[in-house]
């Protein structure tokens, strides 16, 4: 019982819980729809739920600042345009694009320690700058970074050696065009082409055709022996120990195909004149 004096603190009686908790029953909830797949007019349970709303316009608020950030970097919708990357340009036209974003006059000293410290204290802003100096410096760092892709593939090592693809045309006897032609019969001639590059090494195996060629370098060139008959192979010697030398001459003498089948009389003959016995009259 709760107590009446003043100043004291009031308890309650804790109390148990002996109903029965009802329980959920089976099939759709009042008022929603079950689903079925050969229903076309099915909607979505939840479709007016506060959690759907949330994604609606969670994806709302993403697509207007994709379309802003697109509009602001001057880009043709979420990436750079089909004549930004310098892997799709000519040499002149990569040329021209790098002295656009490169050819300025050198920024003395003092401008530049001052642009550090004001970018150390207070970060790039690029989203807060104007349209123009924003795209390009989005453009003059997406240059470095094409740049740097191109360098990095071009130091990459290739899949094999010029001495593994000689190898190859010896153990397989082909010529530069055969091997062209097989391991990349879509496009015959780039294939010629691809192979006597790698062989010049004016180009390192790389890409779809490299790898091929290289499949046929894994089977042909650097195969390893598998085992088999250590005995047939020369420079391999035959193991002392007894266990495997009694295996060894038991696989050696014990026929590999026993058959029940009746032989031929001519047979019979040649197996009994081996045997030295005389044939039965």
């Amino acid at each position: 019982m709760p107590t009446e004096e003043p100043g004291a603190t009031q308890t309650r009686r804790k109390v148990r819980w002996v109903g029965k908790r009802r329980e959920s029953k089976p099939g759709p909830k009042r008022g929603r729809k079950p689903f079925e797949p050969g229903d076309m007019e099915w909607k979505p349970l939840g479709e007016g739920s506060t959690l759907a709303r949330r994604a609606r316009v969670k994806r709302e608020q993403q697509r207007a600042e994709a379309e802003w950030i697109a509009h602001h970097f001057q880009l043709d919708g979420t990436k750079l345009g089909k004549g930004e990357s310098t892997a799709t340009l000519s040499l002149s036209g990569r040329k021209t694009r790098q002295d656009n974003l490169t050819a300025f006059p050198r920024m003395p000293d003092h401008e530049l320690q001052e642009l550090q410290r004001i970018i150390g204290a207070y970060g790039l802003p690029i989203a807060q700058l104007d349209s123009d100096t924003a795209a390009f410096i989005l453009r003059r760092v997406m240059l470095d970074y094409y740049k740097l892709n191109i360098l990095r593939r071009a130091l990459k090592p290739g899949m094999f050696t010029p001495d593994e693809l000689l190898a190859l045309l010896h153990a397989m006897k082909l010529n530069p065009a055969e091997l062209g032609a097989i391991s990349k019969p879509n496009d015959p001639h780039g294939g010629l082409t691809n192979v006597l590059r790698w062989l010049n090494e004016a180009s390192r195996p790389q890409g779809i055709h490299a790898v091929r060629v290289n499949r046929l370098i894994e089977q042909y060139v650097r195969k390893v022996p598998s085992g088999g008959n250590r005995g047939q192979i020369a420079s391999r010697g035959r193991s002392e120990k007894p266990a495997t030398v009694e295996r060894a001459a038991r696989r050696a003498t014990k026929p590999r195909y026993v058959t029940d089948a009746p032989l031929a009389s001519a047979a019979k003959a040649a197996k009994l004149a081996l045997e030295g016995k005389e044939p039965d009259a």
